[in-house]
């Protein structure tokens, strides 16, 4: 009888702790696309007429925009 309690609660545990995983590695890409877009703020204020700079500015907000599409699409996916 104790053991089926633990076992049970260890089942517990361990669905709890892959949902935390799960929010924790949604956290920590949404980091990352905040580092993303704040450089990419920071290349557009000081590219002036630097077509370089322009270029990398654009690439940031591509890879923003490819990012952001992905993880709707992930979010709609789940709720199907």
């Amino acid at each position: 009888m104790e053991f089926k309690f633990l076992k049970s609660d260890n089942k517990r545990i361990e669905k709890k702790l892959e949902q935390l995983n799960k929010e924790y590695l949604e956290i920590e890409h949404q980091k990352e696309l905040d580092k993303i877009e704040e450089r990419c703020n920071e290349i557009k204020k000081q590219s002036g007429n630097n077509l370089k700079a322009e270029i990398w500015a654009d690439i940031y907000q591509d890879v923003l925009t490819l990012e952001k599409k992905s993880d709707e699409y992930k979010k709609s996916e789940k709720k199907k």
